[in-house]
Parts: C-alpha cells; structure tokens; sequence
C-alpha cells in the first residue's frame, strides 16, 4: 500500500466490472442484391462479395452509375416541341437495373449504411431462371455471413415476359421469383438475425389477382421474418439519359439536314440549340423511374430505429421521394391487404390529403400470429437475441457454478432494464417486463454422449402497436 500511495493526496482507481455488459447489436443494416455498371474497382473482383457503404457516393465509386437510356429518334414540331418518339423507359429491357435507383432512394428516406452485393453486370441475361440463380447465389453467400439485418432485393422483380398477356410464362416467372423469396424468409429464420422486406412480383397491377398469387407462391413457412409493401412507387428519380444515343429530327430547320443527337443540341458546335435542347429534356424528364417499395421502406427502417428505437413500429411514416402511387388504395382495398382470409398480411402504401404519401401498416406476413404479428416485436426480439449471443460468444466456455449462471443472468438483466427504461418493453416495473433464466442441460455431442450446454431463456412484454383508436361518446 505504501508502495502505491507514497504521499498524502487524491487516487483514483479504476475498478473492472465484475462482467462484461451485454450491447446492443445494429438493428437497420441492409444488404442489397442487384446488379451493377461495374463489377471490378481497383483492380478486386466485386462480383458476390459483400461490399459496406456509407453513402451513394460510396456506391458510385465503387459500383457505377445506373444504365443510360437511349436509342430511340424524338419528332420536333416546327416550333420545336417534342411531338413524338420518347418511350416511357419504366417499359424498356433496362427498367430491370434497378439497384443504382434503388440506393438512391434508400439514402432519400433516412438510410444510413449498408451493404451491397452486385451479383452481374449490365450485359447479363434477361432470362429469369439466370437471375434467380444469382440471386441464390448471393443469398448463399450471405447466409455465411454477419452484420446484414435487412434483405431488399430491388432487381429480383424486374423480369417480364416477352408477351405481356402470355400467361404461362407469367407463372413461370412468378413461380421462380417466390422461390427466392422462401429462401430468403428460410435464412432469415435460420441465422435469427435479419428481416426479408418483400416486394409483390408486379407492384403496379391493380388487379388483386396478382397478390392473390404472391400469397400463394410464399408459402407458409417462416413468415414472420418478412414483410411485403404494396403497391410500387412512381418516384422523383430522374432517369439517366444516354445524350449521344437520343437523335431528335429537326423539321423546323430543314437545311440542318439530317437528325442530330440531343448531345450535338448541348454542345457549341454549329448543330447546338439550347433552347431545343431545354424542349426536349423537359419532356425527358417528365418520365421518372418507378420502383417497388422495398428500398424506401429500409431507409424508413434504418430511420425509425435510429429516431425512435427498433421497438416502435415502422408505420404512419411519410414517404419521400414520391411523385405518385402506382396503385391507388382506399380504405376498404387497404384493409383486404392487411387482413385478408389466408392470414398473410400486405402492408399498403396510401396517399392522404394534407399528410402525402404514408406507410399505412407494420404486420409480418404473418398476419394472422398472435406472437409475430407485427414487424417492430418481430425485429426487436431479433436484435435481443443476436445482442445475447454475441455477449455469449465473447465470455469463452462458461463453467458450471452457480457464479457463472447468475453472472450471465445480471448481465442480460442489465441489458434488458435499460431497453425498459427506454420505452422498449411494458410494465411498470423490471419484473413485469422480462424474465431471465439461466440453467444447464444436456445436450446429444456428434458421437452420441451428452454434453452440458447452459440455457438462457428471455422473457420479453413488448410493445406492440395500437392499431386501432377506440372512442366512446
């Protein structure tokens, strides 16, 4: 003691917990799957590698830009207006490259990091049995792997059929599209620590025959670790137009000869034209890229879990970046996606009066689960369970004693009595909103013995969203 304090005077001695506390994992990480401009940055294959980024810039840097429409001939009147020529690009083979807009969109409605997986190029096939497979060969890769907590597969329902009315390769496509997504559900609950947010096969089809084959082809297994959002959305995204490849006639200047590109209008040469090149990108971008939901939805995830907590429910929350619905769902529309008879919930996207464009609904899939009905209680418990075991991983093999287990169970209690106090759980005290339990079992080894294996069983009272405001007069 001398040895330490040799004069009079103030020590300080910082004095190791007991324990190591149990944090919180991130709750909002999305990973995205879909293809890229560019597979290749500095020289390293990105090609189904699960790359981080922090921003659409870190995006455009690394993955490209989306793909450049163009190679079509725009008609000018003689006063030099676009009369005819410009094809909705929503309509084109490349309206299926969506990954790009998707980000775009994600980071507009509260994202924050994330990671990507570009599972192709631009040059890859359209054949739907080829995307699939890409994208199961993304899912596999990250089923080996940690830090993703949200699956948003943007490119995955882009592929239609050569014959809009051709009804077999309609369910073909269909068919192979819902496998991906049992799949992923499948994942989701095997790892326990990320969430699918799905998108119907065709988000613009008012025809409730099409959700009727969405909740068909999910099956049932597993459907409380996903949620699905309909219908698509027309966003404020501009498309990205291929100046060089748009050839706009010019019959209001006869001895300009042939047609010119909208790249030779720009320019200063002598076939420049501002103001006919001003004409013709504002009829341009009267077109604006349509996406389904499920890219806003995440940043909408990534932004409630960090304004508010994991617990509260995504819903009731404004969309940007809207220009129009593709579908328009009223009330009654609404409460047959959210509550219909196979018990597999839709959450629909409305537009109201004064309050714009909404997220109107927080269910899983499965709607009909009284314990996972709701996407903020299915999450919440998701982020409880990989906090734990990530603070199990850490302490190494715990000994049998009576130490150990009540050590485990103070540092979970801990955990758990700042998510109350938080708002997370209800109850008016710790005991009315968690249990912890820690015990010993015996579990079967590969060569048939038993093997002691501690237990910790959580007890959890969320909160759970008052869908309904009852009033008596």
């Amino acid at each position: 003691m001398s040895e330490l304090y040799g004069q009079p005077g103030v020590f300080v001695e910082e004095v190791p917990a007991p324990f190591q506390q149990v944090s919180a994992v991130d709750t909002a990480v999305p990973v995205f799957i879909g293809y890229s401009e560019r597979t290749t940055y500095l020289g390293q294959s990105l090609l189904n590698r699960v790359v981080e980024i922090r921003s659409l810039a870190d995006f455009a840097m690394m993955f490209g830009q989306p793909p450049a429409v163009g190679d079509f001939r725009i008609q000018l009147d003689a006063d030099g207006n676009p009369v005819d020529g410009i094809p909705d690009p929503n309509d084109s083979a490349l309206a299926r490259f969506r990954l790009a807009y998707a980000l775009k969109h994600y980071f507009l409605n509260g994202g924050g990091r994330c990671y990507v997986v570009s599972v192709g190029s631009f040059d890859c096939t359209g054949v739907m049995l080829a995307v699939a497979a890409d994208h199961l060969r993304a899912l596999s890769l990250l089923a080996r792997t940690e830090g993703p907590t949200l699956i948003v597969m943007p490119d995955l329902s882009g592929i239609r059929p050569a014959a809009p009315d051709d009804a077999l390769s309609i369910a073909s496509i269909r068919s192979q599209y819902y496998d991906v997504l049992r799949v992923a559900l499948e994942q989701c609950a095997e790892t326990g620590d990320r969430f699918l947010i799905a998108d119907p096969w065709d988000g613009t089809d008012p025809d409730e025959a099409s959700l009727t084959a969405f909740r068909d082809g999910i099956s049932t297994s597993c459907l409380e670790y996903g949620a699905a959002y309909f219908p698509s959305i027309h966003t404020t995204l501009p498309w990205r137009w291929d100046e060089q490849a748009i050839q706009v006639s010019q019959p209001a200047e006869p001895s300009s000869g042939d047609s010119r590109t909208l790249a030779d209008l720009k320019g200063r040469g002598r076939n420049a034209n501002p103001e006919i090149y001003r004409k013709v990108r504002f009829a341009l971008d009267r077109f604006s890229v349509t996406l389904p939901p499920s890219p806003a939805l995440a940043g909408i995830y990534c932004s409630v879990d960090r304004e508010r907590g994991v617990w509260e429910a995504p819903a009731n929350i404004a969309l940007s970046g809207v220009r129009s619905l593709a579908v328009d769902i009223d009330l009654r529309l609404g409460q047959r996606l959210t509550a219909h008879s196979s018990g597999k919930a839709i959450n629909p996207l409305r537009y109201f009066t004064d309050k714009g464009n909404r997220v109107w609904g927080a269910r899983t899939l499965a709607g009909d689960s009284n314990e996972w009905r709701y996407i903020n209680v299915r999450r919440y418990c998701n982020m409880v369970r990989a906090s734990v075991r990530r603070f199990l991983a850490t302490q190494g093999e715990i000994t049998d004693s009576r130490y150990s287990r009540h050590m485990v169970e103070a540092a979970v209690g801990d955990f758990l009595t700042a998510q109350w106090r938080a708002g997370a759980l209800q109850g008016t005290k710790p005991e009315a909103a968690f249990f912890v339990r820690c015990y010993l079992s015996e579990t079967a080894a590969d060569g048939g013995r038993l093997e002691p294996a501690l237990k910790v069983s959580i007890g959890l009272a969320t909160v759970k969203p008052a869908e309904f405001t009852i009033i008596n007069v």
